[in-house]
Order: C-alpha cells, then structure tokens, then sequence
C-alpha cells in the first residue's frame, strides 16, 4: 500500500495543478485506503468509502478515533517519547542524531553527516505534527538518498537497500556501524587540533561543538550516546574554564583527565553488573534491585516495582551475552529506555524530590543521577498494617512465576515498613522466612500455622525493629 501510494504521489504535475497538489495527495492516500477491499470490509470502514472529498475523510478519521483495542493505529516512525524529546528539547535531539549518525557512518565527511542530522530532524517536524504523507514521502526520500550514497556512507547497508521501503529504514536505523576509517585519532588534540575557544563567538561555539560530537563519536563508535554526551558537557565546561586560564593550553590537556571519568564510571557499572547477573540469576539478582530500587522509590506500586526490575533483569540478560567492550553501550541504552518512561511516570505523578531532581538535569546526567540515589529522605513509612504481612496456604500451592511475585511483594512491603534495615537484617528475615514457610507447609493445619508463625511472631512492628541480628548463613541469602 506505501510503495502504490509513493508511486502516485510522484507523478509529475503540471504547474495548473501544483496548486492543489496536497489534496490530490490526500485524495491518493485515501483511495488507496479503500482500494484494499477485505481491510476495509474485516475492520469495518467500508461505509466511508461509499462516500466521496471531505466527507469520505472525515469518516474515516471518525472511525480511527472510536477504532477498536484490536486495531492497530497507523504509527509514525518514531514513538511519542522521541516525539515529546524533539518537541521538548530540539538541541538535545540534534545532539543524539549527531552522534548516532557519525557512528554509524564513521566514514561520511561532517558536511554529510549535517545533511543528514537536518534530513532527520525535518522528518520528526513533519512526522510529530501527524502529517502522515509528508512523514511517509520524507521518510521514503532519506533513505533513498542514503542508498544512492553507499560508497561514501557505509559498506553495512547494501543487503538493507534491497529491501521494500516499509522494511527499508528498520533495516538500516539497526544495521551495523561501518568500520571506522584508518588514522583516525583517539585523542582530542588529534580530533580538534588548535583550540582557541576563548575567542569564538557563539555561533561558532555552537559549530566547534558540533564538530567534536562528531568527531569523537567517529572514533568512538562502541561507546554509548549517553556517555558521549556526558564527555561532551565536561569538555565544553572545561574549554569555558580554560579559556579564562593564563595558560589554556595546560588547564584543558589536565582538563581531558576528567573526561576519562564517565567512560570508566560506565563500563565499571556494566561489569558489576554483569558480574553480579551471572553471580546470582535472573530471580536473584532482580532481588538485589527489588530492594535498592524500593528504596530509592518507595512511592511506586509493587507491580510497578517488580515490572521495572524485571526490564533491569531483561537488560542483563540481553546486554551480558555480548562482548564485554560492548557491555557499557547496550546496558546504557537500554536503561536510558525504561528511565524515560521512570520519568514519564514522575511527570504525571511526581514520585519524590530525589527523582525529580535526576529526571530535570541533563538528559545524559539522568543515569548517573539515579544510579548515585540510595533512599529517599523524604518517605515517612505507613502505619504498620497486618494485612500486609499475612500469609496463608496459598503459598504452598502456588508454583513458578506465581510464587516468585507473592514472595516479591512480601518484600517489596517489607523494605516499605523498614526501609533502614540493614543486609544482615534482611538476611535474617530471609531465613527465618524461609523455615517457618517449610514448617506450615508441611503443617496439616496450614492456616493455624501461618497465623501463629507469621501474623503473631514474625511480623509485628517490634520484630521488623529489633528482632533480627545479623546471620551468617549465606545460602539463604536471597531466598525471598
């Protein structure tokens, strides 16, 4: 249907009807629409194409809007978060694209790599807007243009560009970077040479910057969006600061000691984690964030806490497979994911000031910001209540994943009651619920039994303060 109406909407005009060119564009999209009989008859819009001009339109623009849960709605290329970050901050999307770009295409001059970051950008205008036939000709035509442009682009896309246009710009958005070019300079003398910041204007700050994302991210093309955007802010803080210095050319060579700092913070970070994902587990080691992230936000909902670590656990599993020099770049983009949507979540609900604070620094700060927060300051625990921490035979039957989620919310609910305790309390939690569990499950008297053990003994006010020292079994560390 996309290649018929691209088809269309390419005929050549004359200049009596270049006037209404746009509306012989809709009036094509919609024939189009009601050309495929057997969609319009299974889902129910035939009767707008009975109809003819603005009243067939309307129609089918009021059918979208009442369209059942089992259609799928037209989508535009991009998400609406990339949508909302374009709309929000249009520097920092240029930024991104910049990056991607000059990894992708580390072979490309920065004259094209501009054209092509202008090229995207003029698509989210057209896209974001819902202009669906400028968003599908616009789209249609980079990638094109991208094709027609192997030689000077990439070697990895040549198998993509034989694809049909709908399969087209997946395929190339997640095709390998090139190979980077030879003589490239991994350090910032080799990439930016003379740096007379001090008497640039802002305009040419704004070039000479522009210039370094590309450039680094060319000759860095595994490290992560993020974590390039980070180097970028400390370099431009420090030509600022340098450029004030007696000596410029001293301040910013001690300067590029602190840019070393992100890369190392991020692949550190990607190693714990991957060292402690194989460690421990899947179930394990969502445990470990089950507890730090419900301190750090204790105003979430259990299900929201326990789908939020199990994306974490999704994203060691994922990145932790790979080559360890690609471990920073994937874990640091896929946590850039579910972080967006953490911060969506603030936006409609603020949760608290720490995470509020994370979500409205830099975009590439964001990371760092939460991963530096250990509890929230401001939570005031809720009343003790019971019905929380009663148990009953249920547990004894339920099995898998069922019983992985009722044991989570125990501790979700536990961490929100006590959210100071300490490892050594927690390990001793998990071990005396782990004996009383196997008591009454063994019990012929389930239910008495639970009522004693847990209701009575185990989960009073008193005993989630002071009952628990610390224990030595680690084996049943990470039982709960």
């Amino acid at each position: 249907m996309t290649n018929d109406v691209l088809t269309a909407i390419k005929k050549p005009t004359s200049d009596e009807q270049h006037g209404g060119c746009l509306e012989n564009q809709m009036s094509v999209f919609l024939d189009e629409i009601c050309h495929e009989k057997e969609l319009s008859e299974k889902h129910g819009y035939s009767n707008c194409c009975s109809q003819s001009g603005e009243a067939r339109h309307q129609c089918l623009l009021a059918h979208k809007k009442t369209a059942s849960a089992s259609v799928l709605p037209f989508s535009f290329p991009e998400a609406a978060e990339s949508c909302k970050a374009y709309k929000e901050n249009r520097e920092m999307f240029m930024n991104r694209t910049l990056i991607k770009m000059s990894q992708k295409f580390p072979k490309a001059n920065f004259t094209e790599i501009e054209k092509l970051v202008l090229d995207v950008a003029h698509i989210h205008e057209e896209c974001c807007l819902g202009n669906a036939m400028e968003c599908l000709q616009d789209g249609e035509k980079i990638m094109s243009y991208i094709c027609s442009q192997q030689d000077i682009l990439s070697s990895k896309i040549a198998e993509c560009c034989k694809l049909p246009t709908l399969e087209l710009g997946y395929c190339i958005i997640h095709a390998e970077n090139d190979d980077k070019p030879e003589g490239l300079s991994p350090s910032l003398d080799g990439v930016l040479g003379d740096r007379n910041y001090g008497q640039l204007s802002s305009e040419e700050k704004i070039m000479f910057m522009a210039r370094f994302l590309y450039e680094y991210s060319r000759s860095h093309t595994k490290f992560a969006v993020s974590v390039i955007l980070r180097v970028a802010k400390t370099y431009q803080e420090i030509m600022e600061k340098c450029s004030q210095s007696e000596n410029s050319a001293v301040c910013q060579n001690n300067g590029e000691k602190e840019l070393q700092k992100h890369i190392q913070e991020s692949q550190a970070l990607a190693k714990q984690s991957c060292a402690l994902h194989q460690k421990l587990g899947d179930y394990y080691f969502q445990k470990v964030f089950l507890i730090a992230y419900t301190r750090k936000i204790p105003q979430l909902t259990s299900a929201e806490l326990i789908d939020l670590t199990r994306k974490m656990v999704s994203i060691a599993s994922t990145c932790c497979q790979l080559s360890e020099e690609n471990w920073s770049a994937c874990g640091e983009a896929a946590a850039d994911l579910f972080i967006g949507h953490l911060c969506l979540r603030h936006e409609a609900n603020p949760l608290n000031p720490g995470i509020g604070h994370c979500c409205n620094s830099s975009y590439s700060n964001r990371r760092p910001c939460i991963t530096s927060l250990v509890m929230d300051e401001s939570y005031v625990p809720p009343p003790f209540s019971a019905d929380k921490f009663t148990l009953n035979k249920d547990l004894c039957q339920a099995q898998g994943q069922a019983l992985q989620t009722m044991k989570q919310e125990l501790l979700i609910n536990l961490v929100k009651q006590k959210p100071d305790m300490t490892e050594e309390q927690h390990e001793a939690v998990t071990a005396d619920f782990s004996g009383f569990l196997e008591k009454c499950c063994q019990d012929q008297e389930q239910e008495d039994c639970f009522a004693k053990e847990v209701c009575v003994k185990h989960f009073t006010p008193q005993s989630l303060v002071m009952e628990y020292p610390a224990v030595k079994n680690a084996n049943n560390m990470l039982q709960v």
